[in-house]
């Protein structure tokens, strides 16, 4: 199978497991409600912080591969420090839920996670992604998804497993599923060659860069939720959350976009091609705006379907998504900023970002949510993302000469996007939503093609520049 074909198969698994745990997710607020359900999302958040340093020894894995595939002291060695690593922190993290967690109930959700955290560092399908095989990586996510959401269906349909910390057996579930299947898979790929030993400590010095950037990204992304918890309680908590998800449902399909780039971008690095890179970077980015600035209008025209979707105690959640939703072309811009920073070898970067976001984001959410709530949680969450992605910007430009805001339409967009919202609701109250969404896609669209014709060129050009990358990586393969 094609590299291409590995990468779409790896997208498509990503995107199907997505959608399993997005419809997952509204089967178990469906059950439990609003207040369960904030309950399990804290337990959640929580659990992120105690499991950061995986995702930098992953990384490190993956960078000190053969070609061919990996020994088996190798993968032993490293798999030994992660499950370490996990259990060490699962212990930290139901520490945490004995000391200061009151709630009977959370304190059992908490434990839960603890094993999720653990069954977690198990599963080996970064191999599978080492050895240039991540279509079985996004088999695996199948998996995943499929087995959550699996289980949120025989949750919502037997009364006596209503509870919190029952329906957060999906997610132990989901990962056993695709841990099991990992280990299954990963085996034709593990080779018997001996390498040198790998110390548990240089491994987590190695790690740690990418992991502490890691850490920060999470605080800065779920101080909100955690500062809600303290002054709102559960329910707010719940609402917010399901908010969220459908945003983070809108992201994910961005960002796995975003990541399939990297391949891209590291090849014009190793060239030292970084005209390609600010050239293809800049459309990457105004596809991306042209695109997210459509499915924000959309969702925030169907915000009131959040209630529908969760259950009548998620009341709150409309307002929060119609806020919220705006963070959605942000966060995948600058998640098409950050493939390119790593395809530079520039992870300081990201992780200076993260500090910045990180002590911005608890700032705004230390003044805001306790007085506004989640309104206040939206907006320190829109102003701290555009900060972000403002440095972020000014730091590639830094690589890049001729390379930041100005490179991207948003005034142009912008003004697009207003002129067929204003339409939208010119004709809303004669036609009503559903026949008002398609009008406003046909105004965006045709209005932008004749504010922008370049628009139609960009997609072409894209995808001629991919097709070019592709064809230097097999000529240099082939030397």
């Amino acid at each position: 199978m094609s590299k291409d074909l590995k990468s779409l198969a790896y997208t498509g698994g990503e995107i199907l497991s997505r959608v399993g745990k997005f419809l997952g997710n509204i089967l178990i607020a469906r059950a439990i409600g609003a207040s369960g359900y904030g309950l399990i999302s804290f337990a959640s958040v929580l659990s992120q912080y105690v499991n950061f340093m995986d995702v930098g020894i992953v990384s490190t894995a993956m960078s000190n591969n053969s070609d061919s595939g990996l020994s088996n002291r190798y993968y032993n060695d490293i798999q030994s420090v992660r499950i370490r690593v996990a259990i060490v922190g699962a212990l930290l993290y139901l520490g945490m839920g004995i000391l200061v967690i009151k709630n009977p109930t959370s304190r059992l959700v908490m434990v839960v996670y603890s094993f999720v955290v653990i069954i977690s560092a198990l599963n080996g399908s970064w191999v599978l992604t080492a050895t240039h095989h991540a279509n079985y990586t996004g088999l695996t996510r199948v998996f995943d998804g499929g087995a959550y959401l699996v289980f949120a269906i025989l949750c919502l349909l037997v009364p006596s497993l209503h509870l919190p910390q029952i329906a957060t057996l999906s997610v132990l579930f989901g990962v056993l599923a695709a841990t099991l299947f990992s280990k299954w898979i990963i085996r034709p790929y593990l080779l018997s060659a001996e390498v040198t030993r790998l110390r548990a400590g240089g491994v987590l010095r190695a790690s740690l860069p990418l992991g502490l950037s890691m850490l920060l990204i999470n605080a800065y992304n779920t101080i909100d939720t955690i500062i809600l918890q303290i002054y709102w309680g559960s329910s707010t908590v719940g609402n917010y959350s399901a908010a969220y998800r459908m945003v983070q449902f809108v992201i994910a399909a961005g960002t796995t976009f975003a990541q399939s780039l990297i391949p891209y971008f590291a090849t014009l690095f190793s060239s030292n091609d970084k005209i390609t890179v600010k050239i293809l970077g800049s459309k990457y980015i105004n596809m991306t705006l042209y695109v997210g600035i459509l499915v924000c209008l959309t969702v925030f025209d169907l915000r009131n379907l959040v209630s529908s979707l969760f259950g009548t105690t998620f009341s709150e959640a409309s307002l929060a998504l119609s806020i919220l939703i705006w963070s959605a072309p942000i966060v995948i811009l600058y998640s098409i900023i950050n493939s390119i920073l790593i395809a530079f070898k520039k992870n300081k970067y990201i992780v200076n970002v993260a500090i910045i976001g990180f002590l911005f984001d608890s700032l705004l959410s230390f003044i805001l949510i306790p007085h506004f709530s989640i309104v206040g949680a939206g907006i320190a969450t829109i102003i701290c993302e555009i900060s972000v992605l403002v440095v972020e910007l000014w730091m590639v430009g830094r690589m890049l000469r001729g390379f930041g805001p100005w490179n991207i339409h948003v005034i142009r967009l912008g003004s697009v996007g207003a002129i067929s919202e204003a339409l939208y609701f010119a004709v809303h109250s004669y036609l009503g939503t559903w026949f008002s969404i398609p009008i406003l896609w046909i105004f965006y669209i045709l209005i932008t093609l004749w504010f922008m014709p370049s628009i139609r060129l960009k997609i072409r050009e894209v995808l001629y520049m991919i097709k070019s990358v592709n064809t230097k990586k097999e000529f240099d393969g082939g030397r």
